[in-house]
């Protein structure tokens, strides 16, 4: 993958080769996929919950939870904002290209904030995470992995 000293999700390069990127460069990735399925089983009820996907980029969540989403019929919502990655969007849903901090969620049961919330400005992130747990239902779960810098 060619990578620019500019990098960016907005870039066509790094949408084309972003999936190859992450498993070379995050040898834990698959592992994390792997531990975001096992919640998800915990967390999506048996039938008929919504699931939010934010910064779904290729699709890599909503193609590991394929069969837990199938099997319970539950609405999968993956968001990212960016159209170079959107267009490489393999999973289930229909890829929504918004901004998740501008996003009004509707109740949901599920959400995954995989390698995501560092990208959201940090003035921004309390008011994201107040939102999400506004719309959480009882019983659900937001599942966050990332790194977090401070400033």
């Amino acid at each position: 993958m060619r990578i620019s000293s500019e990098w960016t999700f907005h870039s066509e390069d790094v949408a084309a080769g972003f999936d190859a990127h992450v498993r070379e460069q995050l040898p834990w990735y698959s592992l994390m996929t792997s531990a975001i399925v096992h919640f998800g089983r915990h967390y999506i009820p048996i039938s008929g919950g919504r699931i939010y996907d934010l910064g779904a980029s290729t699709g890599n969540i909503g193609r590991a939870l394929a069969d837990v989403i199938a099997a319970r019929m539950a609405e999968f919502i993956p968001i990212d904002n960016s159209r170079e990655m959107a267009s490489y969007y393999d999973g289930p849903g229909r890829i929504r290209v918004e901004n998740i901090e501008d996003f009004s969620f509707n109740p949901f049961d599920f959400a995954v904030l995989f390698l995501c919330l560092m990208f959201v400005r940090p003035r921004k992130r309390p008011q994201l995470m107040a939102r999400l747990m506004q719309s959480l239902r009882i019983g659900g779960a937001i599942i966050i992995v990332d790194k977090i810098c401070p400033h």
